[in-house]
């Protein structure tokens, strides 16, 4: 009887001490709400162990956009006249200029083209980078533009033809940008 009360009594500070320092754990690895430390340790860590140095300044990531897939034109023997005035066009197989007839696989795909307006960049080069699907209706098209080393005296709005998958920009409206954001002028 003597040796049940001591395994008994054993048995109770065992599990008096283990709950308590399941208590004692549990208060280490979930602070208080509040933010404020309970013990000053010396250092700035964070939830997770890091100083806070370390994640001080940290930057959220950029947003991200549903991009169009397109392949730039390179004209064999050169471009087509730049149109009149600066602009988007979307050449269909219902709806383009005659002479590009033939330059096209027209029920595979449709052709943008875009001439920008801005005077500084008459005589420039005018790469596409990307098509951005930025709402459900508005592509923001992006270019890099460079100084055209081919450029004869008389100085051309800068343009790019592109192809993209028959359909793809049917509905959209479009924004211009260079690499730096900044809106060039197509009307």
């Amino acid at each position: 009887m003597l040796k049940k009360l001591i395994i008994l009594i054993s048995f109770a500070l065992m599990s008096s001490l283990l709950s308590g320092c399941g208590q004692l754990l549990s208060a280490v690895s979930n602070p208080p709400k509040d933010g404020k430390a309970t013990e000053n340790t010396g250092d700035a860590q964070g939830k997770d162990g890091q100083n806070q140095e370390d994640v001080e300044g940290a930057t959220a990531p950029q947003e991200t956009y549903q991009e169009i897939e397109f392949q730039p034109i390179n004209w064999i023997n050169g471009a087509p006249d730049p149109q009149p005035t600066p602009g988007v066009w979307v050449y269909t197989k219902e709806k383009h200029p005659g002479n590009l007839e033939d330059s096209f696989t027209w029920d595979e795909e449709d052709v943008l083209l875009v001439q920008i307006g801005n005077p500084e960049y008459e005589g420039y080069e005018m790469t596409p980078t990307n098509l951005q699907v930025i709402q459900p209706d508005v592509v923001r098209v992006v270019v890099k533009l460079e100084k055209d080393e081919f450029q004869t005296d008389e100085k051309e709005p800068a343009r790019v033809y592109m192809t993209v998958k028959r359909g793809a920009l049917d509905g959209k409206k479009f924004i211009v940008v260079d690499q730096n954001g900044k809106k060039l002028q197509t009307k």
